[in-house]
């Protein structure tokens, strides 16, 4: 795994490009400092943001709020993908898990994107997915001892942001 370690901004700023107008920054068109896609678009300032039909609406709108949610999530996700032991691991466990936890992922940046472009009828999910992810669930709690109460986030890392993540999906599906 690479580190990407940046200079202080001062040893960095003359590096960058000549800024450029700011009504032509953002996203694909480039940052400000380079000519390269940025994760800003300086579209945004005025209280709306953008969906992907094209169509602004204000950034506390359900949608944003449905899709920041998701985001999180998947940020959460990722997180609990980073702390796993990294291959060649002696436990084929973790590579599974670390697959399915990729492809979790995945399929959060697929409803995200569903979210973010709203259609009549709305867009639907091969059930596959959900069936997946049961089975991926019920193969990993087949050998647990079975439930009698609650269980507290706590043992790895991994494990309580698992708790974390069930609970912001929890959130996600109330949006």
């Amino acid at each position: 795994m690479t580190t990407l370690l940046l200079p202080p901004l001062r040893e960095l700023r003359p590096t960058l490009t000549t800024p450029r107008k700011k009504s032509k920054t953002g996203g694909k068109r480039g940052g400000t400092h380079t000519s390269k896609n940025v994760p800003y678009t300086r579209s945004g300032d005025k209280g709306t943001s953008q969906l992907f039909t094209g169509e602004r609406r204000p950034k506390d709108d359900e949608l944003f709020e449905a899709m920041g949610t998701v985001d999180e999530l998947c940020s959460i996700v990722g997180v609990v993908h980073a702390t796993l032991p990294r291959r060649p691991s002696t436990d084929e466990t973790y590579v599974v898990l670390s697959d399915w936890l990729v492809d979790v992922m995945s399929r959060l940046f697929d409803i995200g994107a569903v979210i973010a472009k709203p259609s009549d009828p709305p867009a639907s999910f091969d059930p596959v997915h959900a069936e997946e992810l049961e089975y991926r669930i019920d193969s990993l709690t087949e050998s647990l001892p079975e439930l009698t109460s609650f269980i507290l986030p706590t043992g790895s890392v991994a494990s309580a942001q698992l708790h974390v993540a069930r609970t912001v999906c929890r959130r996600a599906e109330r949006r």
